[in-house]
């Protein structure tokens, strides 16, 4: 049998079978696993402090301004935060995709 003469004799019949393929086409285009960009996440470091005793105001004003005054002039550093509380400050840097920090490579600032 001809398709095309069957496609002008039926027209609801191709129209139904149509949307049927675009509806099934859709619903598959919706449940493949797709992934345009990998997950990656930043490299982190962080150091943490501790002083037995200490405010959180002593950890901020003697610790955690003179580290960060040390560390942010690190290469790659995005971003660096820091928190204190009773007897333990923290530093966490954040550095650029590919920066290497390895833990060999980390001077200590005394």
């Amino acid at each position: 049998m001809d398709i095309i003469n069957y496609s002008i004799k039926k027209p609801v019949t191709i129209l139904v079978g149509v949307i049927l393929i675009i509806m099934f086409g859709l619903i598959s285009l919706g449940k493949l696993p797709y992934q345009l960009t990998p997950t990656v996440t930043q490299p982190k470091l962080s150091v943490q402090t501790v002083w037995a005793g200490a405010t959180p105001y002593e950890i901020e004003r003697d610790l955690i301004e003179e580290q960060e005054k040390a560390l942010k002039s690190t290469p790659g550093l995005v971003k660096y935060e820091s928190t204190s509380s009773d007897n333990v400050g923290k530093i966490t840097l954040t550095f650029k995709l590919g920066t290497d920090i390895n833990p060999s490579k980390v001077r200590c600032i005394k």
